[in-house]
């Protein structure tokens, strides 16, 4: 009988452990998932971040090129108009 007792405590304080354990484990897992992803998170917004900056530099780079071009092109209509001038002079 005290051992029967024993048996039935033994398995009560066991099955207790192992059910709480269970427990633990189940929302520990889902802790650790959720600060993964929340991790996962801040670091693709940071990743966005950089590379909002290089489009935006991108777009600096692009309208200063055309600019460029623009002031190109109208010195060069100017010099063709002196040369073709030049050439109907002579």
């Amino acid at each position: 009988m005290i051992i029967t007792d024993f048996a039935n405590i033994m398995a009560t304080v066991g099955g207790s452990s192992i059910i709480s354990s269970g427990l633990t484990y189940l929302f520990a897992k889902r802790k650790y998932k959720t600060e993964a992803d929340s991790t996962e998170i801040d670091n693709l917004k940071k990743s966005i971040e950089v590379y909002q900056t290089i489009i935006d530099d991108l777009k600096d780079r692009i309208q200063d090129i055309k600019n460029e071009v623009t002031v190109m092109k109208a010195e060069f209509d100017i010099k063709l108009k002196q040369a073709k001038d030049d050439c109907n002079d002579k």
